[in-house]
């Protein structure tokens, strides 16, 4: 938030404070907008919506990898030729940004540059012994300079293990390790290739996949966890449960409504929302590779259209026919109940974002409030 209050201000600009990107669809002020600064998938709503005010000139991506499709779509739905879109990188220990890129329509390759360093702003692609590597090469990624912090407060073991002393500086300012991979483009751009480790981003937040399963695994009756963040058919945070009582299956199951919910309440008592899974699947062994490691890419997909005890309940007037349509299409399942939970399906914010955009568009009023309040077609009333 300090980059977005305080360069505006400082630029003899005003702010405008919303509840969420997609307020700008109908917000009383969207034309006198010159600036938007949000995640991709946000942006890529307001698009879709045609929400875009025309006044914008500036758009700064982040929060995210930005895909090169995103880029095309807005330089040329927009088509003004003072429109700007800047790919912004960078992590919460070196006070947020740290490289910047200018996008370009239509360039060359499959993803987008995250460009080069900001002022007062080094960047390394260092190897396991911290030397640089070559141009081309993949290397772990580090920065330094006036935003780096001084390390984690009261947490000198992941300080230490992060915040390194610099070998390319004589006056004692730190490097910090941020754990993602990258590689220098022949035209000097940094380009993004992924987490070192296991933590991932979803929805513009970061999550330790590994913080979710010890959790997981102080409950009594599991006795492996494992996380994974399925990209298909949208992104959802999917745990992987063998409980220690096994049961004999030879396909996989999705965890009982009742056991979901207890464990969403465990979770939910040390993490924030958007760290508690969409899904639990229960396998009877996790996959595992020759060398003993779980195989995360022979994890499967969760099932989304798991039955439950429960008589089926179909839509029937035209407002839960139109949400069920809408929910369908959005969470990539074939068929809705009207008692299903939205947020047991695999919903999140954001979708919640883009489900009420559309249905407001189809002319029903209904808030994203009422949404997460109500989470079932048979509760809402639009």
């Amino acid at each position: 938030s300090v980059f977005e209050l305080f360069v505006p201000l400082a630029s003899g600009g005003s702010l405008i404070l919303a509840d969420h990107a997609l307020a700008l669809i109908d917000h009383p002020l969207r034309e006198k907008i010159t600036l938007i600064n949000s995640v991709p998938s946000a942006v890529s709503e307001l698009l879709r919506a045609e929400a875009i005010p025309k006044s914008v000139r500036t758009i700064n991506i982040a929060g995210e990898p930005l895909g090169k499709q995103l880029v095309d779509d807005l330089y040329h739905t927009l088509s003004h030729p003072e429109i700007v879109i800047y790919n912004l990188y960078g992590p919460s220990e070196d006070t947020t940004y740290s490289t910047f890129c200018q996008t370009v329509p239509d360039e060359q390759g499959a993803t987008t540059p995250i460009g080069k360093a900001v002022a007062e702003t080094a960047s390394y692609l260092l190897d396991e012994r911290l030397n640089p590597v070559p141009q081309g090469m993949i290397g772990d990624l580090y920065l330094a300079g006036a935003g780096v912090a001084r390390g984690y407060w009261n947490n000198a073991a992941l300080t230490a293990a992060n915040f390194l002393p610099n070998p390319f500086s004589k006056n004692g300012s730190p490097i910090y390790r941020t754990g993602d991979r990258a590689r220098l483009r022949p035209d000097g751009l940094l380009e993004f290739l992924g987490r070192a480790d296991q933590q991932i981003k979803l929805r513009g937040f970061r999550i330790e996949l590994a913080e979710i399963e010890q959790i997981l695994l102080s409950q009594a009756d599991i006795e492996q966890a494992v996380l994974a963040l399925q990209e298909k058919p949208h992104k959802t945070l999917t745990a992987y449960l063998v409980r220690s009582q096994k049961v004999e299956r030879a396909t996989t199951w999705s965890a009982s409504a009742d056991e979901t919910l207890h464990l969403r309440a465990a979770l939910a008592q040390n993490l924030p929302t958007h760290m508690i899974p969409s899904f639990f699947v229960e396998l009877p062994e996790l996959p595992k590779l020759p060398n003993g490691k779980i195989n995360r890419a022979q994890l499967p997909a969760p099932d989304f259209t798991a039955e439950t005890d429960r008589p089926v309940v179909l839509p029937q007037t035209e407002a839960e026919q139109l949400l069920a349509t809408i929910w369908q299409e959005r969470l990539g399942i074939k068929a809705v109940d009207l008692h299903d939970n939205f947020f047991a399906l695999g919903g999140d914010s954001i979708l919640v974002l883009q489900i009420i955009a559309q249905v407001q568009q189809a002319g029903f009023s209904l808030t994203a409030r009422d949404l997460f309040q109500n989470p079932t077609i048979a509760s809402l009333d639009p």
